[in-house]
């Protein structure tokens, strides 16, 4: 019998277990024994202590600091697959984060048409919360930010007094975790930023007059909440609903970055489509993304366009209308940068065993290191290129014993 399961047989079994970390960095912890709150306080090297209550629960609900994470929303194409749906929300958030896209970790909450909803966490918070957890099954686990454990009300904001910190739940899947004594400078900004003001705000806890003074100017009312114990609350839920988790736990999100990965790469080296060198160069150079553009070369690539774009085969005319976008586009653009990435990839795209180790883009010159079967292939995909009206200015070619090594700038004729 494996030491886990006989510490569950020998301990009671717990229907529940509510978690919290807290913003002095320690564990608060709950249980019910019978009809009787039991709870507890421990710093996080402490956290044996409470391993047989953890291991015995049923179910373990942990509630999140607001500050160890952001909740955002992001726009994606309608009608993207899984296995390349995170790859496109790490394009999107990417230029906005401080932090680089390697120490960071996001879920994804929610969906609702274009609009996904995600959560970011540091990777090093990600991988404390697998230690801490590691002999507990990761179906047994809830993640939930804790200003999405607070009540909330439709067309209502939730304020949620908690000491030095308050909690804010401002929609469904959105809020935040603030200062109390800065909730006037939070609140004025959420105000601003709003696309609908609440019709009233519903507080748990005491804050001043002075914090909720634009409220009162914008007549909101205010609804004084009798004050709660929010891991109590919690664990009198009902039900917690799927959209606030976090499957901290899970490798379902490792896998869909991975296979994203792959199949980029799948394309770079087999199809060196439009689409593949467009994707990657949006990725390298960070300029912007051209939506518009980007979905009809999806609906464009015969493999792919039903899984993604189930309704393309409606488009008419759809080699045109690209065509129309690609001119009006260069037409108002000083580099004709997309020109010379559709020139490139239909030159590389008849090339045999060809091997693309880098592409960027930068200061109007297209910068290829590539790696052919041999030099003659190395001529074709030159002359195929100069042909096109574009200079190609070969900066070296080194023969090497998996073929030859070229490096080559792209520019404009």
């Amino acid at each position: 019998m494996d030491k886990n399961d006989k510490a569950r047989f020998l301990s009671p079994i717990l229907d529940k277990m509510v978690l919290r970390f807290e913003y002095d960095d320690t564990l608060t912890w709950l249980i019910k024994e019978e009809t009787v709150f039991q709870t507890g306080n421990i710093r996080l090297e402490q956290i044996n202590e409470i391993s047989d209550k953890l291991l015995n629960a049923e179910s373990i609900i942990v509630l999140l600091k607001g500050f160890d994470l952001e909740i955002r929303q992001v726009l994606v194409p309608l009608g993207a697959p899984q296995d390349q749906l995170r790859a496109l929300i790490k394009f999107k958030i990417e230029e906005e984060l401080l932090d680089d896209l390697d120490s960071i970790k996001f879920f994804i909450l929610d969906q609702v048409g274009e609009t996904i909803t995600i959560a970011i966490m540091s990777q090093s918070i990600v991988l404390t919360l697998k230690k801490i957890f590691k002999k507990i099954p990761a179906d047994r686990m809830s993640f939930i930010p804790d200003f999405l454990a607070i009540p909330f009300r439709p067309n209502h904001w939730t304020v949620y007094i908690d000491g030095e910190q308050a909690l804010i739940r401002h929609q469904l899947l959105l809020g935040l975790a603030w200062e109390t004594r800065l909730l006037g400078n939070i609140f004025s900004t959420l105000i601003k930023n709003a696309e609908q003001l609440p019709m009233a705000i519903d507080l748990y806890g005491t804050v001043s007059e002075t914090a909720l003074s634009e409220f009162h100017e914008l007549k909101i009312e205010r609804t004084q909440k009798n004050e709660q114990n929010l891991l109590e609350q919690v664990y009198d839920a009902e039900d917690i609903p799927p959209h606030v988790k976090l499957e901290v736990l899970s490798t379902e999100a490792n896998n869909y970055e991975k296979i994203a990965t792959q199949q980029l790469r799948k394309y770079l080296l087999y199809g060196c489509s439009a689409l593949a060198i467009l994707t990657l160069f949006f990725q390298t150079t960070k300029i912007f993304y051209l939506e518009s553009i980007l979905k009809k070369l999806y609906a464009d690539e015969a493999k792919w366009s039903v899984s993604i774009y189930p309704d393309s085969g409606m488009v008419s005319n759809l080699r045109e209308k690209i065509q129309d976008d690609v001119d009006e586009f260069n037409k108002n653009s000083s580099n004709g940068f997309f020109q010379l990435f559709l020139f490139t990839s239909q030159a590389l795209k008849e090339i045999e065993q060809k091997n693309i180790i880098s592409i960027s883009y930068n200061e109007q010159v297209l910068d290829l290191d590539l790696k052919f079967k041999n030099f003659n292939a190395l001529t074709v995909f030159k002359d195929r290129l100069l042909a096109t009206g574009v200079n190609v200015e070969q900066k070296s070619a080194d023969s090497t014993q998996e073929g030859v090594v070229a490096q080559l700038l792209i520019t404009s004729g």
